[in-house]
């Protein structure tokens, strides 16, 4: 068991509670009032305070989490695969609405060291979001990670898991005989291709980019 970490209360707005562990480290809680009956004709209240934010790691791998817009590697913390965080914040005022995060992927090799699966952080996940399909980048291919907001109570869930080729959230399908399919994300030089025949899963480079398109380029054989 890990040794209790004292808190101190840095503001209190409504029901959202902030507290910190020191300056760079925020927490975001909420608090949670009921009447509760404990004899007929009498009741008590009963107030809970639980993490606004959690994030749940299904991946396989090690999952590492950092408030996007920051110095991410400074910030960064590991979450082991089916383990849990409450989302912490480097910068967090009143008034101001919670940040996003960014993701790398990491995994354990044999030796307990750990090792890089993604070369880069991915772009700005927004704790607002249902359900996304970010692209974790990791060289020449990507991982594509699903991300899934689940609401129980006051905690927000965020559920990070990796697509599968069977059911995965976005797909590209090439139908054609002889025509290749080129295609980016508008706004991004990452280009990929899809043969005829071929069904890649497909997830959004920066899926908070506003009305997300692609640009497509077709390319026959022989031309």
């Amino acid at each position: 068991h890990k040794a209790a970490v004292p808190l101190s209360l840095d503001f209190c707005v409504g029901n959202r509670l902030i507290l910190s562990k020191d300056k760079d480290a925020h927490f975001e809680f909420c608090l949670e009032t009921e009447a509760n009956e404990v004899q007929p004709g009498l009741y008590t209240n009963v107030t809970t305070i639980s993490p606004r934010y959690v994030a749940c790691n299904l991946t396989g791998r090690v999952l590492v989490l950092s408030q996007h817009g920051q110095t991410l590697d400074k910030s960064a913390e590991a979450i082991p695969h089916k383990g849990r965080l409450p989302l912490s914040w480097v910068d967090l005022k009143a008034g101001t609405k919670s940040p996003g995060v960014a993701i790398k992927l990491t995994d354990v090799s044999s030796d307990g060291n750990s090792e890089e699966l993604t070369t880069r952080w991915s772009r700005k996940i927004s704790t607002k979001m249902g359900r996304i399909s970010i692209s974790a980048p990791c060289g020449e291919c990507d991982e594509h990670v699903r991300v899934v907001k689940q609401v129980k109570k006051q905690t927000t869930y965020l559920v990070f898991s990796l697509e599968t080729a069977e059911e995965p959230t976005f797909r590209i399908e090439n139908h054609t005989r002889g025509t290749k399919l080129h295609f980016a994300q508008r706004g991004f030089k990452v280009e990929k291709t899809v043969g005829p025949g071929e069904r890649p899963v497909f997830s959004w480079i920066d899926p908070e980019a506003p009305s997300p398109k692609l640009v497509c380029q077709l390319e026959h054989e022989g031309k």
